[in-house]
């Protein structure tokens, strides 16, 4: 999990980074691979079988990520949706 927690924070820092130079497709790009990241930590920190499916299938898909960013609110709260 800690591998996608720093891959996370490094899209984050590039964003910042975009923000500065005024390229807003560049600080979009990199916000949305922040949150997959994040996503993609969660779902194997709390061990979601979309994770296992994307280990087995060698890759993350776009419809187990939707699968997995709604999948931590059941355990931890309803704010994650809100985030």
């Amino acid at each position: 999990m800690r591998d996608g927690i720093t891959i996370a924070e490094r899209y984050l820092n590039e964003a910042k980074e975009y923000i500065n130079k005024g390229d807003a497709v560049q600080v979009s790009e990199k916000l949305y691979k922040a949150a997959e990241e994040n996503v993609k930590a969660l779902a194997e920190k709390y061990d979601l079988s979309e994770n296992r499916q994307a280990i087995r299938e060698g890759r993350w898909h776009m419809h187990l990520l939707l699968k997995a960013c709604s999948r931590p609110s059941k355990t931890l709260g309803d704010w994650v949706l809100d985030g």
